[in-house]
């Protein structure tokens, strides 16, 4: 829904709070709060690129100068209260995140209403705007590698065709 706002300059994204007093500010946001968005964009990564993957998706800085990181999120209302990863950071040499900033999420609640031959059709139910700032989060540590060096000659002990 977004991609629209991308080369826009002086578009309105609402944002919706209810009666909610932010810990950092002293302002109180009632019902639907819409910002005066005078830039938006994918984020530049640390080396300066626009970078379509990780987190977030759009940064978008308001009227008053106040830059602001959207992430868009989808959700099955059947598991909203499961353990299931739904939101994901992981800083890197190319990290998008490179502004003090608000954090923010739009969630859009999608539901199946039909079938197209072999396929369903989705539609939006509803949507929630969401603040990070507050956001619990557990650190996972890993150990990862990728294709070219996990199938380094030095490292295959057998080989062959079936």
């Amino acid at each position: 829904p977004f991609e629209s706002f991308l080369h826009q300059k002086d578009s309105i994204l609402p944002l919706s709070f209810s009666n909610r007093k932010h810990q950092n500010s002293s302002i109180t946001f009632s019902l639907t709060m819409y910002y005066a968005i005078s830039r938006l964009q994918q984020p530049d990564s640390s080396e300066g690129k626009h970078k379509s993957t990780g987190y977030p998706d759009i940064e978008f800085v308001d009227n008053s100068g106040r830059v602001n990181y959207l992430e868009c999120k989808t959700f099955n209302i059947k598991n909203i209260g499961t353990t299931q990863r739904s939101f994901y950071l992981s800083p890197s040499k190319k990290f998008k995140v490179t502004k003090d900033a608000h954090h923010f999420a739009i969630c859009y609640e999608i539901v199946v209403v039909g079938r197209k031959r072999r396929n369903n059709t989705y539609k939006c139910r509803s949507w929630k705007t969401l603040t990070l700032e507050n956001l619990e989060v557990d650190v996972k540590y890993e150990f990862n590698s990728d294709n070219a060096r996990m199938y380094t000659r030095d490292l295959i002990l057998a080989e062959g065709a079936i």
